[in-house]
């Protein structure tokens, strides 16, 4: 079972709900209004089975164990591994899943390594291959496990990324003053200053290149490295989970003004995730030329309007058309005809 938490602002007079809104850390950089967290569990396959809505200032190692919790006795769980990305990365934090006996798999936030200690085990010899794109080895430092792990496309990316920023640097050395490079986290990490002159730090450059196209997890499960890894890269069908939930199902922001409406508007959300992802799958299992996102919009593009004909109403439909028509023949439903002699059957035909 995987496990994140996201957070959601509200927007509105919740003077009945204040059990469960309030101030916290929030995802959406919005720390001027009060929010909910809400929790999501899905299947390694990323089918959404559970959800969990917490008060606003719940931090994420509250909500994970008191989702853990409720996992246990719902679904008779006996072993637990916590899969958690590198927000939650922090000494207090691996303490406090270590005292109360949990396994863990969590990604390392790596530049806070030394840089002997990173030059030490980020190196990419002895990697052996765990996907197409992806390598990996084990090294033990100071009695911690650690997996190492490269992506070959993302190294690319990245020293892409921090050539094209240094380009901007350069020229903004010549034409900006000190403190408007200062303030600017994606330049100021690549200056020196002596004698309050701004150049170049050609040192941390080339230290940085020792990061490129690299993650590393930390762990205190007995499962193979190959599996630390591919636990960890389960996450990102939770976290798609979430943005299908905030955009495309427009859970949030939220505005009713209970505790029992926020609920209920947020199990409703979730429902729809259900049904969208049972949806997408058996779209796969038909033709996995099929988009279900394309597929959706092609629906919305369907229009009807009533006409007249000789004094008999009629309702006339535009073609179903791409996506959506291959996905209705292919999964065998029948297309109704464009024109309705009965104006009562629109909903129906739409």
């Amino acid at each position: 079972v995987l496990m994140d938490t996201t957070s959601l602002v509200y927007f509105g007079d919740g003077d009945k709900a204040e059990g469960i809104l309030d101030y916290g850390y929030s995802k959406e950089r919005r720390f001027d209004l009060k929010q909910v967290i809400v929790g999501i569990l899905m299947t390694k396959d990323g089918l959404p089975i559970g959800h969990e809505v917490y008060p606003g200032n719940t931090n994420d190692i509250g909500a994970f164990k008191e989702m853990i919790r409720i996992v246990k006795v719902k679904f008779k769980i006996r072993r637990v591994i916590i899969v958690c990305d590198r927000g939650m990365t922090s000494e207090d934090n691996i303490r406090t899943l270590e005292q109360d006996g949990y396994e863990y798999v969590i990604g390392m936030k790596m530049r806070r390594l030394k840089y002997e200690h990173a030059k030490k085990i980020l190196s990419i010899k002895d990697m052996a291959s765990v996907t197409k794109d992806l390598k990996g080895k084990e090294v033990h430092l100071e009695k911690r496990r650690l997996i190492v792990c490269f992506n070959q496309e993302e190294s690319v990316k990245d020293k892409k990324k921090r050539e094209e920023i240094i380009a901007r640097l350069i020229i903004k050395l010549e034409t900006q003053g000190l403190k408007s490079l200062l303030i600017h986290k994606e330049y100021s990490k690549y200056l020196k200053i002596k004698a309050d002159k701004p150049s170049l730090d050609e040192e941390r450059i080339k230290s940085d290149e020792l990061f490129d196209g690299k993650f590393v997890l930390e762990t205190n499960t007995k499962l193979n490295w190959k599996e630390v890894i591919l636990s960890y890269k389960d996450l990102w069908k939770v976290e798609a989970g979430f943005r299908t939930l905030k955009n495309e199902l427009e859970m949030g922001p939220v505005y009713h003004y209970t505790e029992r409406r926020i609920r209920s508007h947020i199990f409703i959300s979730f429902l729809a995730l259900v049904l969208k992802v049972l949806f997408h799958k058996a779209l796969l299992n038909i033709d996995k030329s099929l988009n279900l996102s394309k597929v959706l919009e092609d629906i919305k593009k369907i229009k009807a309007t009533q006409i007249t004909l000789k004094d008999t109403p009629m309702v006339l439909r535009t073609e179903l058309e791409g996506n959506a028509y291959h996905a209705f023949k292919a999964i065998g439903l029948k297309i109704p005809p464009r024109i309705l002699d009965n104006p009562h059957n629109l909903q129906e035909s739409v």
